[in-house]
């Protein structure tokens, strides 16, 4: 070994050796508690929240949050209790609740140590709410119902996005790898994006309906839109059962297009290589799909 590699591997032992004394000082000093070599031991913590708000935004890097319905009518958020430099701050302010997750480790406190997604639970009140925004990028949003908003904008990187309550306007459900799940009610406008997640929307009434995947499956059942409803996708398949809209368009390249239409359509469907079955055209409602490689098999649900 010459000279320079000596130095090298020196430096690399010395650096491990240190941050193997660092995160063994962190956790004398009750900053790291091991459990099982796998993680960090960790409790809920409760913060009350008595303050008047509207509006709701959540901002979390890696935690799944889930917003319920507080049995006893008291609002508080409960993150998981992290060590010292793994934190939530919890706070009111301009009517806006807003709940912020704080990451300050220091590099040694990443050695072996994995601290898993980790979960927050926002209980709520039952009732009507401004707007609700939650951002992430790997974590889950579980929004169960019992609640109305004015809006919502659900966005994650990889994690999943489920939403069980109604919306008022406009609904905005986004993640890239994680999966994107619709049951609300009556609304203005819903959008549904993922790029490899798959996207199901159910029992959805609304005026537009705009749903996009690139690989992702894509799964409609009751969702009936009355301006128009809009599916887009590459390579996914795209599946409607009971479905309607005033205009309906469904575009993919290669995955298949089946299910059923609750309403007579002037069907425009076109498929460069893939199979063609759509009933005769009636009515003055166009339902246009087009796929290239794909099959196309629509019937009409009375």
């Amino acid at each position: 070994m010459n000279h320079a590699k000596k130095i090298a591997t020196g430096a690399a032992l010395l650096l491990a050796v240190a941050g193997g004394l660092a995160l063994a000082a962190a956790g004398a000093n009750g900053d790291v508690e091991l459990e099982n070599g796998k993680g960090l031991s960790c409790e809920m913590k409760t913060y009350e929240v008595e303050e008047a708000f509207s509006d709701i935004r959540i901002e979390d890097a890696e935690c799944s949050v889930r917003i319920l319905p507080a049995a006893d009518g008291a609002c508080r958020v409960c993150p998981e209790k992290r060590d010292g430099s793994v934190y939530h701050t919890v706070a009111v302010s301009g009517g806006e609740l807003r709940v912020q997750r704080h990451d300050r480790r220091r590099w040694y406190q990443y050695i072996g140590v994995s601290l898993g997604d980790g979960e927050v639970e926002v209980y709520l009140p039952e009732g009507e709410y401004g707007k609700l925004a939650f951002l992430s990028t790997s974590g889950s949003i579980r929004v169960d119902g019992g609640f109305r908003f004015e809006s919502a904008r659900l966005e994650s990187t990889s994690g999943d996005v489920q939403m069980s309550s109604e919306v008022k306007e406009a609904l905005t459900a986004q993640s890239t790898s994680g999966s994107v799940c619709v049951e609300t009610a009556a609304l203005e406008a819903l959008t549904a994006e993922t790029v490899s997640g798959s996207i199901a929307l159910s029992h959805v009434r609304c005026g537009e309906i705009s749903v996009k995947s690139t690989s992702g499956r894509i799964g409609l059942t009751d969702a009936i839109a009355e301006a128009g409803l809009r599916v887009k996708s590459v390579s996914g398949s795209i599946a409607l059962e009971g479905c309607d809209g005033g205009d309906v368009r469904i575009q993919t390249t290669s995955g298949s297009v089946e299910g059923t239409l609750l309403s007579d359509k002037l069907f425009v469907a076109d498929s460069t290589s893939g199979s063609i079955n759509v009933p005769l055209s009636r009515g003055a409602e166009k339902c246009e799909i087009t796929t290239v490689s794909g099959s196309i098999a629509i019937e009409i649900g009375r």
